[in-house]
């Protein structure tokens, strides 16, 4: 038994042998987190750079169309924008669930069916954020 390089707990390096035949450089629960951080940072790099892809996709995939996918709150009409309730706006920038049925009235094209995919977009992006951090948080050793 020797002192594990890494955490310095007792370890014995030949009761784990690589695939190659060779011992582990430290013991096996400082391997596993070694493991883990590498696949964090691997799922954070793919996560960065498709998380654009992933977005349309899912909100294709629960119905959106095309031109509702690209839907920004920001575009959303100020009156408009105020005609939802404050709860509902702020659980949507939260990625909350929205905590309870609102309804939008007002001619066509005004931008209800915008407002509303815009508020999906965003509890879909963040959801996705939320992912990225707490992938980050395992990519700096934290469990």
């Amino acid at each position: 038994m020797i002192p594990c390089p890494r955490c310095e707990k007792p370890w014995d390096p030949l009761a784990r042998i690589t695939s190659k035949g060779h011992p582990f450089e430290a013991c096996p629960e400082c391997m596993g987190k070694q493991a883990t951080v590498a696949k964090a940072a691997r799922e954070i790099d793919e996560l960065e750079s498709d998380m654009p892809v992933l977005i349309h996709v899912d909100l294709g995939s629960i119905g959106l169309a095309a031109r509702e996918i690209r839907a920004e709150w920001g575009k959303v009409p100020q009156a408009l924008a105020r005609a939802i309730p404050l709860e509902i706006r702020a659980a949507c920038a939260q990625g909350q669930p929205i905590p309870r049925g609102f309804g939008l009235g007002s001619d066509t094209g005004t931008g209800k069916t915008m407002a509303i995919a815009a508020m999906v977009r965003k509890q879909v992006e963040v959801a996705y954020r939320a992912r990225l951090e707490a992938l980050r948080h395992v990519a700096a050793g934290n469990p």
